[in-house]
C-alpha cells in the first residue's frame, strides 16, 4: 500500500469539502473515514486555511510544536487531550525538565518563550512549526533549541505547516531572504576586518 497517495487522496478530498464550506467536524471524519477503510487509524485536523493528516507523527518521538497565536495553542492543546496525548506547554523549569527526561510526547512552544539559553535537545529532536513569526531572530532561536550543542540525534527535523497561497508561504519567504542578508552582512564584515573573525 501506497501511504503517500492513500493520505494525499484523503486530504485532497478533506481539502475540496472545506472550499465548498463543509464545516471542520465534517472535514476531519471525512478524513478519518477514508484512510480508515483501508485499516489504518489516522488523525486529521483541519483550522480554515488548512488540512493535515498524520498516520503517525515523528515515528513515535517527542516533537516540539511552535506556535505563534493563542487560539493555535487552546484548538493543539484540545486536539491532544482528546487523543490522550501527553504534553505540556514549555515555560517553566519542571515543563523543561519534564521534556528533557522524555516524560512528553509533546511539547508546546512559544517562539518568544524559547529564548536565549534555553536547553530542549535531550528530550528530542523535531520541531513543527504550526504558525510563524515575522522575527528572524525569535526563528532562530526557536530552531536551536534543538538544533544543539548536546544533541544526541544525528538529525533535526525541522517542518514547517505551510499553505500554498496563505500568509504564513510569506513570512517563511522573508525570514529566509532576512536571513540571506544577514549572512552577506556577516561575511562582508568579516572580509572588511580581514576574514579570520
Amino acid at each position: 500500500m501506497d501511504y503517500y497517495l492513500l493520505t494525499d487522496l484523503a486530504a485532497r478530498v478533506g481539502y475540496h469539502l472545506a472550499l465548498s464550506g463543509a464545516e471542520t467536524f465534517r472535514v476531519e471524519e471525512t478524513i478519518r473515514r477514508i484512510i480508515g477503510a483501508y485499516g489504518i487509524e489516522c488523525e486529521a485536523f483541519s483550522i480554515p486555511n488548512c488540512v493535515m493528516v498524520s498516520l503517525e507523527a515523528a515515528n513515535g518521538k517527542p516533537v516540539l510544536v511552535a506556535y505563534w497565536f493563542k487560539h493555535d495553542r487552546t484548538r493543539i492543546a484540545e486536539r491532544l487531550q482528546r487523543l490522550q496525548v501527553s504534553y505540556q506547554e514549555i515555560q517553566s523549569s519542571d515543563s523543561i525538565r519534564n521534556w528533557n527526561a522524555g516524560r512528553l510526547q509533546v511539547g508546546l512552544l512559544h517562539p518568544a518563550a524559547a529564548g536565549h539559553g534555553l536547553n530542549l535537545q535531550a528530550g528530542g529532536s523535531h520541531l513543527i512549526w504550526f504558525g510563524l513569526t515575522w522575527s528572524l531572530e525569535l526563528y532562530q532561536q526557536t530552531n536551536a533549541r534543538l538544533w544543539r550543542q548536546g544533541q544526541q540525534s544525528e538529525t533535526v527535523v525541522i517542518q514547517h505547516l505551510i499553505t500554498k497561497g496563505t500568509i504564513d508561504e510569506r513570512i517563511l519567504k522573508a525570514l529566509t531572504q532576512k536571513e540571506q542578508t544577514q549572512t552577506a552582512l556577516m561575511q562582508a564584515v568579516k572580509a572588511e576586518l580581514g576574514g579570520s573573525r
